[in-house]
């Protein structure tokens, strides 16, 4: 699946969008640290290894995929305070666009499969903004990343100290199960019984070469 998604994200020349999450959060807190907020994400960066995986491209095909111990990454942090509520939506809609337009440089082992951004509104509110490549996030991982991310924060800006260890790296017993699988004759047989008249075809999206195409978002409104 992630080499089916990195082909096709490589090709979207159009770029619309395609295996480019992007989730924008309203956040407001009469307690409001920023400082805590950005080291809570950063402990989870160093907590899940999916957010440091990297894949290695050759011949436009990923040949492996790496978990690297550090990853050097940016939380971005702007102040648009001094702009009225109109403007500022404005402003982070037009900056969501740009930002879809930005690819990631899968071809790049350097290179987070992610990008953060906070825009400071007012002195207890803030918008949290994440891009992130499909291949290393999903919606069920989204929700459980934000609920350890703001569990991480009421903690910190408490002031108490948290130390965190990397996750046990449960993909990599996965990839072992499936080499093993793979290099089984029994396995082997059995699918090629099972799928003996199965037809293969391609998931992708429906596209419109005369049309200008481009994933839209939708907006949600919750109480936190």
């Amino acid at each position: 699946m992630p080499e089916f998604m990195l082909h096709h994200y490589s090709n979207d020349h159009q770029k619309m969008g395609v295996y480019h999450g992007q989730e924008s959060y309203d956040i407001y807190d009469d307690n409001l640290s920023l400082d805590a907020f950005k080291q809570a994400f950063k402990l989870l960066v160093k907590k899940h290894p999916i957010f440091r995986t990297v894949f290695i491209i050759q011949n436009g095909k990923p040949v492996c995929q790496v978990v690297k111990n550090n990853l050097r990454f940016s939380i971005n942090e702007e102040d648009i305070s001094n702009l009225n509520p109109d403007e500022q939506e404005n402003y982070i809609d037009a900056f969501v666009k740009q930002d879809r337009q930005n690819l990631f440089n899968v071809e790049n082992p350097n290179q987070p499969l992610f990008r953060v951004w906070i825009f400071r509104k007012a002195k207890n509110r803030f918008e949290f903004f994440t891009s992130m490549h499909h291949a290393i996030t999903d919606g069920w991982s989204s929700t459980e990343f934000l609920n350890q991310l703001y569990e991480l924060y009421s903690i910190l800006k408490q002031g108490e100290e948290i130390t965190v260890s990397p996750a046990a790296n449960v993909y990599q017993e996965f990839v072992a199960l499936e080499k093993e699988i793979i290099s089984s004759p029994d396995a082997s047989n059995f699918w090629k019984m099972h799928l003996k008249n199965y037809t293969y075809q391609p998931l992708q999206p429906l596209i419109n070469p005369k049309k200008q195409v481009e994933y839209n978002a939708e907006e949600y409104n919750l109480d936190l």
